[in-house]
């Protein structure tokens, strides 16, 4: 059977709220941890923009490449989760516990596709890197092995990311109330920590890949 976190249609749970009482719940907290995630996720764009690089040369060398949303739907559903915190004076209306969930759930997918991208542009850039060596094509392979080398470190940083992600918002799991029926299945179970579900190894290096806002301006 399908893993849950590896479904790309994956339906979410009912939209529901509950109010909490005062004092009951650290708001304020809370949706400074969602604002973060936001914010992260918010560069995208560089990644979209390197696979559009990748994507027009593997076109233009008459392969195949399949770009994934993976990202898109993750923001998405960050999105989905902040719209259903309602603040105002007298009432705090917060998402059920099914609905942060399918937001951890959703993390873990992208994640995992996030390592096995950086697995893959580690196979990729072996190859062209044998090519740089002997001189054949050599130039339409340097153009290649820089792309597939930007993408392999932002797929790095994004990993970093959904650890710090998942460990923020999995600790507000217990806090949140179940409304309505169980989304989960009765057999699954959350990991405590992403990092060590993941088997990263790599997690804690300081690799960082610079970020252009205009980046995308440079595609023609």
């Amino acid at each position: 059977m399908e893993a849950l976190w590896n479904k790309f249609d994956l339906n979410r749970p009912p939209t529901n709220s509950w109010r909490p009482s005062p004092g009951e719940f650290d708001t304020t907290h809370f949706i400074c941890e969602i604002n973060k995630c936001l914010k992260d996720s918010s560069l995208q764009n560089t990644l979209h923009t390197e696979a559009a690089l990748l994507s027009r040369l593997i076109y233009r060398m008459k392969w195949k490449f399949r770009n994934d949303k993976g990202l898109k739907k993750l923001i998405v559903q960050f999105d989905y989760l902040k719209d259903n915190i309602v603040i105002d004076k007298n009432n705090i209306l917060l998402p059920s516990k099914q609905m942060l969930d399918y937001v951890l759930v959703k993390i873990q997918g992208f994640a995992k596709l996030m390592c096995k991208i950086k697995s893959t542009c580690m196979d990729a850039a072996k190859f062209f890197k044998s090519k740089i060596n002997i001189g054949h094509a050599w130039t339409t392979s340097l153009i290649a092995y820089s792309v597939i080398s930007r993408l392999w470190i932002l797929s790095q940083d994004y990993v970093k990311q959904c650890c710090d992600w998942y460990r923020n918002l999995y600790m507000y799991r217990d806090k949140l109330k179940c409304v309505g029926v169980n989304w989960l299945p009765s057999n699954y179970t959350f990991p405590l920590d992403l990092k060590a579900w993941l088997s990263v190894e790599w997690e804690e290096q300081n690799d960082k890949c610079p970020i252009k806002e205009d980046l995308t301006s440079s595609i023609d």
